[in-house]
């Protein structure tokens, strides 16, 4: 776990250069609609989905650009077969991105950016099924993941205060095949 709380610290230190006084700084809770492909080295798997719930902070660093933190806590399962590998995922992890305003219309003008993410993922109760129907059990595992971000954002105002918006983010690993795509709803003050 501090192994965890190291790296989203570090993923923080990187955007606090960025911050000053005049800078707007946003925070605000997500939630989000998630589907989950996992890159498992002893065979196939099934994709997943599930909700989400997530905190994202916002700081503006000009004006057509800000980065964007993110920090998602996701659990799932995936179910088993014949072909594919059954098993429960939790992981915890966030990204930092850094996005630019696409002035589009005068009333829409969305984010579009890019950045890194580190992920914590637990995978437990593994099994595999026999083409008899029986229950195979595997040894459960650990990993951690560093993917790379994309994600766009569109943004309405709400009130003087607060904000809501739509998210789309595509995490995509450097070191496999797995990959998170999360469309969201957020609202930030």
């Amino acid at each position: 776990m501090k192994h965890h709380v190291l790296c989203l610290l570090v993923l923080c230190s990187i955007a606090s250069p960025a911050l000053s006084a005049e800078d707007a700084f946003r925070l605000g809770a997500q939630t989000s609609l998630n589907s989950y492909r996992v890159d498992d080295p002893a065979g196939s798997t099934a994709a997943g989905s599930g909700l989400s719930l997530s905190g994202i902070a916002l700081v503006d660093v000009g004006r057509d650009s800000r980065v964007m933190l993110n920090v998602n806590k996701d659990a799932y399962s995936m179910a088993a077969s014949t072909a594919n590998i059954g098993q429960d995922v939790s992981s915890f992890g966030g990204g930092l991105s850094y996005q630019s305003m696409l002035r589009v219309a005068r009333t829409w003008k969305p984010w579009i950016g890019a950045g890194v993410g580190y992920t914590s993922i637990s995978y437990k109760n593994r099994y595999k099924l026999t083409p008899g129907g029986f229950s195979v059990p595997m040894a459960n595992r650990d990993a951690t993941d560093i993917s790379l971000l994309l994600n766009a954002n569109s943004e309405w105002q709400f009130n003087r205060d607060w904000d809501m918006g739509l998210q789309v983010q595509l995490a995509q690993s450097i070191s496999d095949q797995s990959s998170t795509l999360r469309v969201g709803f957020y609202v930030v003050y």
